[in-house]
């Protein structure tokens, strides 16, 4: 009766588990604007203490392809590796004030509605920089690699991959 109640305890501990990686996952597919204050906060740790009068704002974009399990994990790892990219930077002053996240395959750019967003957002002016984990996550096919790079760099907008 034991065994049962131990097993029984595991499963139900691994489905609690799931659903809250299945949270974190929605969450960070919503999206996370940094609210104004926290940025502010950064700004001026990075004018005051590193002497940068202008921070670099930051997009970061993560992607993920599919709903799979191994899938799911790597959008938070994304995530992680997000914070540790600014915490490592903001002394240079890179400051990530929103995190985009997408379930969708890369095959070409335009499929992806919310990476074709942040390009364009920061083409505008919205964002210096966009940050991604690695060149993978953004482009999978050539010519939208050029041609996107090709887009930002007339705006003066940097591609980080970290």
């Amino acid at each position: 009766m034991a065994i049962v109640l131990s097993q029984a305890n595991q499963f139900l501990n691994e489905e609690i588990y799931n659903e809250e990686i299945e949270n974190q996952v929605e969450e960070l597919l919503n999206g996370i604007v940094v609210d104004q204050a926290t940025i502010n906060e950064k700004i001026d740790l990075v004018k005051n203490k590193y002497h940068i009068e202008k921070p670099t704002m930051c997009v970061f974009y993560g992607r993920v392809s599919s709903e799979k399990d191994q899938q799911r994990s790597s959008i938070i790892t994304q995530y992680g590796i997000a914070q540790d990219f600014e915490n490592e930077y903001l002394s240079q002053g890179f400051i990530i004030k929103e995190y985009v996240f997408e379930r969708q395959s890369a095959t070409t750019a335009e499929k992806r509605k919310k990476f074709m967003n942040t390009v364009e957002r920061s083409k505008q002016g919205e964002f210096d920089a966009i940050v991604v984990k690695v060149v993978d996550r953004m482009f999978r096919n050539t010519k939208d690699t050029i041609n996107i790079m090709d887009e930002l760099q007339e705006k003066n907008v940097a591609l980080v991959f970290f």
